[in-house]
């Protein structure tokens, strides 16, 4: 592999990997600098790669790199025992495969959704802005805005659902 296709295929990766990472960790901010690491030793090792499951490969490396973060923060009362840890990387291993799998559906799931609502998801997970926020920017209730993004959560996790069936077909 060229570092034209590995950087492609990392990119691709990014957002799953993350949210592996994020799993195990449950701090977006270590999550990301363990995710940073990563990918350096993914660069480092990238002659190692046989070119065959990029996806397993750079799962094995993040699940390798979280291992070092809670070893390197023995010190920390709160660790996971082994077999724990091996639980949850487990659990992570199929959020991440389910979400490689889901992401290119949620995609199309939004895209159907009414201009309004698709507004609403991009201010609560792009723009991160609180339910408060939307409200006022909307000149909303708070209790409007939280109802409307649970049911635009729940058709888009129907719709997605619903592809993931038919695509298994």
């Amino acid at each position: 592999m060229n570092n034209e296709e590995f950087i492609v295929k990392l990119t691709e990766a990014q957002s799953g990997l993350y949210a592996y990472i994020y799993t195990m960790i449950g701090d977006h901010n270590k999550a990301k600098d363990v995710l940073q690491e990563s990918n350096l030793v993914m660069w480092r090792k990238l002659n190692d790669f046989d070119g065959l499951n990029f996806e397993a490969w750079s799962v094995t490396i993040c699940k390798f790199q979280v291992m070092a973060y809670f070893r390197d923060k023995k010190r920390d009362k709160l660790l996971l025992d082994s077999d724990l840890a091996e639980q949850v990387s487990k659990t992570a291993e199929k959020e991440y495969s389910f979400f490689n799998r889901a992401e290119p559906q949620l995609l199309e799931c939004l895209a159907t959704l009414p201009e309004q609502n698709q507004n609403l998801i991009k201010m609560k997970y792009f723009e991160k802005l609180k339910m408060d926020q939307i409200a006022s920017r909307l000149d909303r209730k708070l209790s409007a805005v939280k109802v409307a993004i649970h049911r635009i959560r729940k058709t888009l996790f129907n719709c997605i659902e619903q592809k993931l069936k038919i695509g298994d077909s």
